[in-house]
């Protein structure tokens, strides 16, 4: 019976050992924030996020925020700014903002990554292109920081409309279909940012 009591010490040893690693966590989740909420680890979106005034969420260094491409759960879509509709842009249709994910920010998005820890939007397709997702818009008089994030793979970069609450910096911007940085009605603050393709 004495090598059954090592066995159940050595499984006592390994799973204590586990249990003081640390998680990697994942959720999904999408829709209305209607509180203040802290995101880290793994965040699948499967429809639009909306920060309503008030509210303020917290995104912590090296959170991967993952967007279902090409796709919105509640096909529920607002009205999308098309500059020039062309034959390449696949938001000149009706359909395209019901069908991709948009971050809606009245309140406030504090996403402060790390030099070498920076925080993720992206697609969660195997082959990403731009436009999987559309984009993310901070509206009047909203606030906000992103500082060592990576935006990739959306229809358009975060755009500003009459906030000059918002500072973007540290960043790379990629693989965007219809500009990386964009400002209505502001004078916000870029500084130290990376745009390409």
């Amino acid at each position: 019976m004495r090598w059954f009591k090592y066995i159940i010490i050595i499984a006592f040893f390994i799973i204590g050992c586990n249990s003081n690693s640390p998680a990697f966590d994942s959720i999904t989740t999408s829709g209305t924030i209607y509180k203040d909420e802290t995101w880290s680890g793994v965040v699948n979106i499967t429809r639009d996020i909306h920060i309503p005034y008030g509210v303020t969420l917290t995104i912590k260094p090296g959170t991967q925020v993952i967007m279902k491409a090409n796709y919105d759960d509640t096909r529920v879509g607002g009205e999308h700014i098309i500059d020039e509709a062309t034959d390449i842009d696949p938001s000149a249709t009706p359909e395209y903002t019901k069908t991709h994910i948009n971050f809606n920010i009245l309140g406030g998005l504090y996403a402060i990554g790390e030099p070498d820890n920076p925080i993720i939007f992206t697609s969660d397709a195997k082959e990403p292109k731009h436009t999987d997702w559309d984009g993310m818009t901070f509206e009047k008089n909203s606030e906000g920081i992103l500082k060592y994030v990576i935006v990739e793979y959306s229809h358009t970069g975060p755009a500003l409309h009459g906030t000059n609450k918002v500072n973007i910096s540290h960043s790379i911007i990629r693989h965007i279909f219809w500009g990386g940085l964009h400002a209505f009605e502001n004078s916000p603050t870029f500084e130290y940012n990376v745009l390409y393709d």
